[in-house]
């Protein structure tokens, strides 16, 4: 009495690529009632090889099964399936590193070429669109043609333009407006990624940018967005402090919102900010973040930058899906996303 039975719940984003290898049984999804994760997220791809390969060593050193492009990929989920279903997008950012490395510049007709015919072999494969990751190298020195044209491969097919935008702060409006203005160009539905505003300064701002989604979809325009129900958001600490500053002009963080959640070889560091760090370093915050840099490269941190109202404020546009956008680094101190949202969406949100 009191209980309702549901269909299995859809992690639309996801970070699970190398996971559903490494950890077949998938239980910090399926426990929690997830039969789809969708992966490939924030210009992440699993191919091609190479460049995907040493992002999956930053989150889990392991060993993997090589395999050759999208089609190896899907081969190789096939011959050993994990424990629920799995949806692809294809890698902006894996593409360019396999073509161009971390260049800060334009591509070449040639080096466009062959990145096309990497996204064109993960469509043909049956990967389900492709995703950007604009904060992140070598993504963000991709300029709007760009991924316009490699987006323009899309249409028709019913595959779509996933993106973690180039500024989820006080660039929040210009970045969901580059986002529609790429769908709407290349003819491609649009998912923009975490829907949020980060950062005190930009709180408030979902307001507009749910309404410039609004307004995209009065239009005719396939245009949505995923959330995970969290004020505190998760990524690698060299994506956050770079070049010696913590987060960039517009989406300013403090280090004591900065806390540590995984730290190959240094556990001691795992659950203290940065700021807790540096007071125990007797140095800067700077300092202690470029000895956490040197010393585990891979370091994931968890970073308090949301307000609540805000998070309930994207939950309940139509336009959004629920995503976890965990971090499976199973070791450490994850943020509970990785194994809590749906849970949490239910338990916490929809009773209230």
């Amino acid at each position: 009495k009191g209980l309702a039975i549901s269909p299995g719940f859809i992690d639309v984003h996801t970070h699970d690529d190398f996971a559903v290898v490494l950890h077949p049984d998938m239980a910090f999804k399926t426990l929690g009632g997830v039969t789809t994760v969708v992966v490939g997220n924030c210009g992440f791809g699993p191919a091609p090889w190479k460049p995907a390969s040493r992002f999956a060593a930053t989150i889990d050193p392991r060993p993997l099964p090589q395999w050759e492009g999208y089609r190896g990929y899907m081969q190789t989920l096939g011959e050993n399936p994990p424990a629920l279903n799995v949806a692809t997008l294809i890698g902006h950012g894996t593409a360019r590193h396999a073509v161009m490395g971390l260049e800060a510049r334009e591509p070449t007709g040639a080096e466009m070429a062959a990145m096309k015919e990497i996204v064109t072999e993960g469509l043909e494969a049956g990967c389900v669109g492709m995703s950007s990751g604009l904060i992140y190298d070598p993504g963000r020195h991709a300029r709007t043609d760009e991924l316009v044209e490699l987006a323009n491969l899309m249409r028709g097919t019913g595959a779509l333009y996933a993106t973690h935008m180039r500024d989820e702060g006080m660039g929040l409006l210009s970045s969901v407006a580059e986002a529609i203005e790429i769908g709407e160009r290349a003819g491609v539905p649009v998912q923009i990624s975490h829907h949020k505003a980060s950062g005190e300064r930009a709180w408030g701002l979902v307001t507009q940018s749910l309404k410039l989604i609004e307004d995209a979809q009065a239009k005719g325009q396939n245009v949505h967005a995923d959330q995970y129900p969290y004020t505190a958001g998760s990524t690698s600490l060299g994506a956050v402090f770079r070049d010696g500053a913590f987060g960039g002009p517009g989406r300013e963080t403090d280090p004591k919102n900065i806390v540590i959640a995984s730290a190959r070889g240094r556990s001691e560091w795992e659950g203290r900010s940065i700021a807790q760090l540096a007071t125990a370093m007797g140095c800067s915050a700077t300092e202690a973040a470029t000895q956490v840099l040197q010393e585990a490269p891979g370091t994931t941190i968890i970073i308090h930058m949301m307000r609540e109202e805000d998070v309930r404020t994207v939950m309940r546009h139509k336009s959004t899906m629920i995503g976890s956008d965990g971090i499976p680094t199973l070791d450490g101190k994850p943020h509970p996303r990785l194994y809590g949202t749906f849970a949490r969406v239910i338990g916490h949100y929809a009773r209230d």
